[in-house]
């Protein structure tokens, strides 16, 4: 055989194994949401599986909202320990429940509180091991491994392995606050001994069981169908560890442990999908929404693999994810739902005031319907669609258009209130109105689903304005992609797939913060200036939805003249500095020929018209000064106009107003002057880079390495030094010295831990419905250990674009630290009014925050780290919206 055609077959070879490898990665990117989907399937098929119905507890659930007095009843175990022996013997027997008011799925109507204050002699056939007691873990806010197994005396961990992998003990991955199952329910009859149970921690940390206050809880009516006792085994007598009879462990705490009891009780696969489609099958205007997501899904898949529609298929991977989220949510259960569909009902009646303010019964009728109050708050509370016949029942009342309810006042349901759209998010609230004579010939449900797709396609629509400024202006991929990728985060979908003011806030929030990068790195002046000017627009334009942006529109029209003072000088440093001409002009270069001369005469023109040009943009930037000035006097004007705005939007929650007037003028609210303080910083640096000459921008890699080593060195050592610190918010507002001091503590000690804090990571992670839909502790933590990761990279991956363009690297520093103290500043607020700094009132900032820093960033090849991300991104999103979001409404968490 030739040499020519052993090269030819060697390429045909080399051409089919990359057909090949092609062909491959397509089937399975086209199979990977299709995996998702099965995964999120069995995912909900193991938490049917193991459904359990709450018997009986031993103190009732706090109806409506989370009641700080009620989580005052619960207490750690004065003791803490890494084993423990529990011992579970009968109780006193308490009458039966009628078997008419109790469901077997769930507790319905007025029973659900004496259904949790008493257990059922008999229920139904269930044999008795389906009985199960549950206590309470206290772990301080950690994860526990632990081994529970039946009580041998044994408290080793090598052992409780052995037995673990014998299949005669159960391994828990158990987070704070979780039940955990220790045992079957003692025979009433006393036939049967107590149930001896152990629990051991794989780990060393020591944990306890929660225990109801005495003294607080006098007079509650107490389970009594089972004794319980907990101890510390490894402070056990030898004759108790051996089981002798006559030897009792000590107790070293009188309150009652908390417990309850469940009856397992399987829900099939195909019952808990028709509860969670139970929605989209009643309603007419969910299907077609979900239809929609779901093309929306397919066709923004494919096209994130051709480079030509690459931007436009993340955009709609984004808008699919987000209006999936929309549909499978039942109705009114995102956060505050209640009092923004309510306020939109109260405008949609007719023949009503302006400013009417009172709650319509048609709402309260639904909210009753699906049990609003037994719900909201608490995961393992499903709602009201076990069996097909209370499918019905519900279906009855989300069918009707209930038009004369409207105009009827009602009590409206826990933790609910009506705004005057006059005074508050009037741009959000009153365009409704315009939907008036169509919304009220619609059912119920199909009203609340208008609301809250027309608010998410609100919001989708102005983020989707801000992706096509992106590609408009030219911007590179790495933004285009970025931008999508951070309107991925979790809690920025949980916010648009509601209905609220925010969805269309964090839209506006996101096509503010593209037009403000453009404003920077468009390579056309006109571009720049029209971007500044879309910038300042949708910031002043959102003052309409959320107030807050009256701050971002006054400290943009501000910063704007300054940051092009910045771009000239760094523009003019930037220009090649033009050699002296060479003294004695041709004599000093000798005659070399006509041709030579005038090449030569040709140099220097054109050396003189580059001295020209130097000379007079280094003139223009001199003379921004006073423009500048008067620039920035203008924008304060606008500034403290926007403020007093601000102030009038405001009034629209008068008592809250009250409460930060109150906080203000305490001496403990300077330290509020802290949110100032990245806009600062970022300003310093930003100076001292464009100060820096040219020839030390070559060291600025090794600079970049150093500072990146630096920043590790803080992370690991904070972890390591500073002790685990949660913000207690739940029962405390902490003052702001102590919020501040406590923040910076759990920012530290959890930088690189498992389990994160609620307040500060959780909740801006984000958390779906009354934020009692939670994701799962491994995203957490990745998201986590990933932020810091990036952050310490940062250096290292922005030297190159402070190296080649300083000015543009400085500006972009300033949009990021000026969105920095946005947030900070807009939380606390929140918090001078008394109001926890949740996650969602930072989400309009996000864009705005992270896009800047992303766009310092300098990548050869950003689809190959930015498409895959995306591409996980928007599967974990399915999966949450189907296993997580529908599961915990249809099964319980």
């Amino acid at each position: 055989m030739s040499a020519g055609r052993v090269k030819n077959s060697a390429r045909l070879a080399g051409s089919g194994a990359r057909d090949l490898r092609s062909t491959t990665r397509a089937v399975a990117l086209g199979l990977a949401p299709l995996v998702v989907v099965l995964l999120a399937l069995l995912q909900l098929a193991a938490r049917a599986n193991s459904h359990a119905w709450v018997v009986a507890r031993m103190l009732p659930v706090p109806l409506g909202a989370v009641d700080p007095a009620a989580l005052g009843w619960i207490r750690g175990t004065t003791e803490r320990a890494r084993v423990f022996a529990i011992t579970l013997e009968p109780g006193v027997p308490l009458p039966a429940l009628d078997q008419a008011a109790v469901s077997r799925e769930g507790t319905t109507g007025s029973a659900s509180a004496a259904a949790e204050r008493a257990l059922p002699a008999t229920h139904g056939s269930a044999p008795a091991a389906a009985r199960r007691v549950r206590l309470r873990l206290d772990s301080s806010g950690t994860t526990r491994v632990l081994f529970v197994l039946d009580s041998d005396g044994n408290s080793s961990r090598f052992h409780a392995l052995g037995e673990w992998l014998a299949g005669r003990a159960r391994l828990v991955l158990a987070r704070d606050r979780d039940w955990i199952d220790v045992g079957a329910l003692p025979s009433a009859d006393g036939a049967a001994p107590p149930t001896q149970t152990r629990v051991i921690g794989l780990l060393p940390a020591p944990f306890a069981f929660a225990r109801a206050n005495a003294a607080a809880v006098a007079g509650t009516p107490a389970l009594a169908a089972v004794g319980v006792r907990v101890h510390d085994a490894a402070e056990m007598p030898a004759a108790a560890r051996d089981g002798s009879p006559g030897a009792t462990p000590p107790t070293h705490a009188n309150d009652p442990v908390l417990h309850e009891i469940v009856e397992v009780a399987p829900v099939a696969l195909g019952e808990a999908l028709r509860r969670i489609f139970f929605f989209v099958a009643t309603g007419r205007l969910l299907a077609p929404a979900l239809g929609a997501a779901l093309f929306a899904f397919v066709v923004g898949w494919a096209w994130l693999g051709r480079p030509r529609r690459r931007a436009a298929g993340a955009g709609l991977l984004v808008a699919s994810t987000v209006v999936l989220h929309a549909t499978l949510l039942p109705p009114l259960q995102a956060a505050d739902e209640t009092s923004h569909a309510g306020t939109i009902e109260v405008l949609v009646a007719s023949g009503l005031e302006r400013h009417a303010v009172r709650y319509p019964r048609s709402l309260a009728h639904v909210a009753r319907a699906l049990e609003q109050e037994r719900v909201q708050h608490h995961p393992h509370e499903i709602l009201p669609l076990a069996g097909e016949a209370a499918r019905r029942r519900v279906a009855a009342t989300l069918r009707r258009p209930m038009r004369h309810q409207i105009d009827q006042a009602e009590t409206p349901p826990a933790g609910t209130y009506i705004l005057d759209s006059t005074l508050r998010a009037g741009g959000f609230y009153e365009p409704f109105r315009l939907l008036a004579s169509f919304a009220r010939k619609l059912s119920i449900l199909d009203r609340l689903t208008l609301y809250r797709l027309l608010s998410t396609a609100t919001g989708l629509l102005l983020a989707g304005a801000g992706l096509f400024w992106l590609c408009r202006t030219g911007c590179d991929k790495t933004l285009q992609l970025g931008y999508c990728l951070i309107l991925l985060w979790p809690h920025a979908v949980i916010v648009l797939a509601s209905t609220s003011n925010y969805a269309p806030a964090v839209g506006m929030g996101a096509l503010a913060a593209a037009a403000a990068v453009a404003a920077v790195v468009a390579r056309d002046a006109a571009q720049r200036l029209r971007s500044k000017w879309l910038a300042v627009g949708s910031l002043l334009l959102g003052t309409v939805l959320w107030a807050d942006f009256a701050l971002g529109a006054g400290l943009a029209a501000m910063l704007f003249p300054l940051m092009h003072s910045l771009h000239g000088r760094g523009a003019a440093s930037a220009l090649p500095i033009p050699s002296e001409p060479v003294a004695g002009g041709d004599t000093a270069l000798g005659d070399q020929g006509p041709a030579a001369r005038n090449e030569t005469r040709a140099d220097r023109k054109r050396l003189s018209t580059d001295m020209i040009q130097t000379r007079g943009r280094r003139r223009a930037t001199r003379t921004i000064a006073p423009g500048k000035a008067g620039a920035i006097a203008l924008g304060a004007t606008m500034a403290l106009g926007l403020i007093g705005l601000m102030a009038i939007s405001g009034a629209g929650n008068p008592e809250a107003m009250a409460r930060l007037a109150r906080t203000l003028r305490e001496p403990q609210s300077l330290v509020y002057g802290v949110v100032a303080l990245p806009l600062v910083l970022s300003l310093l640096l930003a100076r001292r880079a464009l100060r820096t000459a040219p020839e030390e921008r070559r060291a600025l890699g090794h600079r970049a390495r150093r500072l990146s080593l630096v920043l590790a060195c803080a992370a690991l050592a904070g972890f390591v030094l500073v002790p685990r610190t949660t913000i207690p918010y739940e029962t405390r507002l902490l003052p702001p010295v102590e919020l501040l001091a406590t923040w910076i503590r759990t920012l530290l000690s959890t930088a690189l831990a498992w389990d994160q804090d609620v307040l500060s990571w959780k909740l801006l992670v984000g958390a779906g419905g009354w934020h009692d839909v939670a994701y799962p502790d491994a995203l957490h933590a990745v998201l986590r250990w990933a932020s810091v990761a990036l952050l310490i990279a940062l250096p290292i991956l922005s030297a190159r674009r402070r190296a080649e363009r300083p000015a543009e690297a400085a500006c972009l520093l300033v949009l990021a630290g000026a969105a920095t103290s946005l947030a900070a500043l807009t939380l606390a607020l929140r918090h001078g009014a008394l109001v926890h700094p949740q996650g969602r009132f930072v989400m309009p900032w996000l864009v705005l925050i992270v896009l800047p820093l992303l766009a310092r960033i300098d990548v050869s090849s950003p689809e190959r780290i930015l498409v895959p991300l995306i591409r996980a991104s928007a599967l974990i999103q399915i999966f949450a919206a189907l296993a997580l979001l529908g599961g915990r409404y249809a099964v319980g968490a």
